[in-house]
């Protein structure tokens, strides 16, 4: 009998990653390719959370527009009064919604596509389990982190 723990197991988890990659290279184009929307939710197509298409829904894509136009702002400053860096995500690029993509305009750095136009390379994958590619640079950051489950998080800060 198939226990209940075997759909969190690392290759069931990279399974359903592959499923939803294969349905999101056949979504739309464009910052809508990241969302679905059906029975009064909104999907974001990578992970399958939703939320509620109502007032608080709406209140918190404001606060996030608001902070990320800010944001934004500060990166333009930034790049130009500072070294022009650029840094590469593995194997996806964080959309806006992402810290890790604030704090890389905060800091000025250019968001490139190809390695060969980078200054430094960091793993990024929305999900729990994943394995990661070979860092395309010298410089790289985060590579060693494949599994970001609750239970990883604790064994690594006990």
């Amino acid at each position: 009998m198939k226990s209940a723990w075997s759909t969190f197991s690392p290759a069931a988890m990279i399974a359903r990653r592959r499923a939803r990659a294969t349905a999101l290279s056949q979504a739309p184009r464009g910052f809508v390719r990241d969302f679905e929307i059906r029975g009064g939710r909104v999907y974001l197509r990578k992970t399958g959370n939703s939320a509620a298409l109502d007032r608080a829904l709406f209140v918190e894509v404001a606060t996030w527009l608001s902070f990320t136009l800010l944001v934004w702002a500060r990166g333009a400053a930034a790049r130009l009064t500072a070294p022009r860096r650029a840094i590469v995500f593995v194997p996806d690029v964080p959309h806006a919604r992402y810290m890790v993509r604030a704090a890389a305009s905060w800091a000025g750095l250019r968001v490139v596509r190809d390695a060969a136009d980078a200054d430094v390379a960091m793993y990024f994958d929305d999900a729990t389990v994943s394995l990661a590619p070979a860092p395309p640079l010298p410089r790289h950051l985060n590579f060693g982190c494949v599994n970001i489950s609750k239970s990883r998080v604790a064994e690594v800060f006990e």
